[in-house]
């Protein structure tokens, strides 16, 4: 397998899975610690249960993020770890990998997520008119814009197959719901209707315990 050219701040590896099997999850990835950072990788964070804003996703799902150096380590991680390459574990799991065009916020700063799964119709107009304008809006109202921007991220296991996937961090979700309901993001909206179709997640990461936050990433 061949390793891919990043920008220098190494990847998210995200796992949604069923949020029955969060405790398992929880457990899991405590015990594998040591393995995940011998792949140069560290948990972020887990959404308990992430919030459908719109679009469709499944319901009841749990959303976790780790850290990698690459690509290439985060995906034989997944091929490696005694635990997390089980076929039944978490009773099945979709994991993505996406490349970072950030450093990896610390989870004590800007641990709120939207995930946006953007279905582009109008490439040019959405790059063009579009895109630039809704990162100025978010950074305004407080938020880390497009720390991932990642084109039909790699399907590391499950059914879930992204088109482009888009995260913008926030300090709380207060500042996301001001941004989300804010005049200039509703202007905005009635453009990308015409240039993409939007499916949109939030979920405020949580540590494995509440003493823990691993992500040691600076802004």
């Amino acid at each position: 397998m061949s390793d891919v050219k990043e920008g220098g701040h190494g990847v998210y590896l995200i796992i949604s899975f069923e949020s029955t099997s969060l405790l398992p999850f929880k457990n899991d990835t405590a015990r594998e610690s040591s393995i995940i950072q011998n792949y140069s990788g560290r948990f972020v964070g887990v959404g308990s249960r992430a919030d459908i804003v719109e679009g469709n996703f499944s319901h009841n799902r749990s959303v976790a993020i780790f850290h990698f150096s690459s690509r290439r380590n985060a995906e034989f991680w997944q091929k490696s770890d005694p635990i997390f390459k089980q076929n039944d574990h978490l009773c099945g799991y979709d994991m993505i990998v996406c490349d970072l065009n950030r450093p990896c916020p610390h989870a004590d700063h800007h641990s709120f997520v939207s995930l946006m799964d953007v279905s582009i119709n109008d490439t040019d107009k959405f790059e063009k008119e579009f895109y630039p304008t809704h990162c100025q809006t978010v950074q305004s109202f407080g938020g880390i814009p497009s720390i991932v921007k990642c084109c039909e991220p790699p399907k590391v296991r499950g059914n879930w197959d992204p088109h482009t996937i888009i995260i913008h961090q926030w300090k709380s979700k207060e500042d996301f719901e001001k941004w989300n309901n804010s005049g200039e993001k509703r202007k905005l909206d009635e453009l990308r209707d015409h240039v993409c179709c939007t499916t949109t997640l939030t979920f405020m990461q949580e540590p494995l315990s509440p003493r823990k936050n691993h992500c040691s990433g600076t802004l």
